[in-house]
């Protein structure tokens, strides 16, 4: 969805008539293997200066535009404006009422209240152990800046399944005097799926994906060896949660882009 003039751009091949706004439908004939090439799609067609990806059968409190919109008036660096969001199964029953305890275990009360980061500073603490941004529906961007990070990461999307997501982040949030907006109330909501791409892919390749980002942001931000051994940390604990072996990540290593 494209902001100020409202219009969605859907790209699944699914067709409506009770939009209250014009609507492109874009019939996908052939499926792409990925959801980023998706998103690349949309972003292209869009025409507004705000993004709105809102996948699969997320759905949203009514307020969420409006509070988010109202957020980033009169902030022109800002890029990415996000909520947090809480979780409900396939059938729609509650699971968490918000992610802010998971939050916390990375980021300490940086996300406990609404948040003006600058983009490094989110990167640094929401963005270099684990993605915190757990669901791309509560987030807005600038089209300009998504495009222009989309564009500069076509050789990693082309083989993450996992961290794509978190890849792009990484490259719209290096741009020069870009912000972050965050809105600390749970205005999203997140459908989580059993048969999702985060559970379905091979638990190893899903830490190694993990692993590159590690690598990835450590060089794009020199970070300090504190937060090296907070990734490792991670990544031992994804290991235990997996039930796999531990593993040396210089094995079989992804080489960075």
């Amino acid at each position: 969805m494209a902001y100020s003039n409202p219009k969605t751009v859907r790209t699944d091949g699914s067709t409506s008539k009770d939009w209250d706004r014009e609507t492109i439908c874009i019939e996908s004939t052939v499926p792409s293997g990925s959801v980023f090439k998706q998103w690349h799609k949309a972003v292209r067609i869009a025409r507004g200066d705000w993004i709105w990806i809102a996948e699969a059968d997320d759905f949203c409190e009514p307020e969420f535009l409006e509070r988010i919109l109202d957020g980033i008036k009169n902030k022109p660096a800002v890029v990415m404006a996000f909520t947090d969001s809480r979780a409900v199964d396939e059938d729609g029953a509650p699971i968490f009422p918000s992610y802010r305890a998971y939050y916390s275990e990375s980021a300490g009360l940086l996300m406990e209240n609404d948040s003006h980061f600058t983009g490094e500073s989110f990167l640094r603490g929401c963005l270099s152990e684990r993605n915190l941004v757990l669901n791309v529906s509560s987030a807005l961007f600038r089209k300009k800046h998504l495009l222009t990070a989309i564009n500069g990461c076509q050789t990693d999307l082309k083989t993450l399944r996992v961290a794509g997501d978190w890849r792009i982040y990484l490259e719209l949030l290096t741009q020069k005097n870009v912000e972050v907006i965050y809105l600390a109330q749970p205005l999203n909501v997140h459908r989580r799926h059993g048969d999702s791409v985060t559970h379905t892919l091979s638990r190893r390749n899903h830490i190694d994906e993990v692993a590159y980002m590690h690598r990835l942001l450590a060089s794009r931000l020199a970070l300090p060896e504190t937060h090296i051994s907070r990734q490792k940390h991670y990544r031992a604990m994804l290991e235990q949660q997996f039930g796999l072996a531990p593993h040396n990540a210089s094995e079989k290593a992804l080489p960075l882009s």
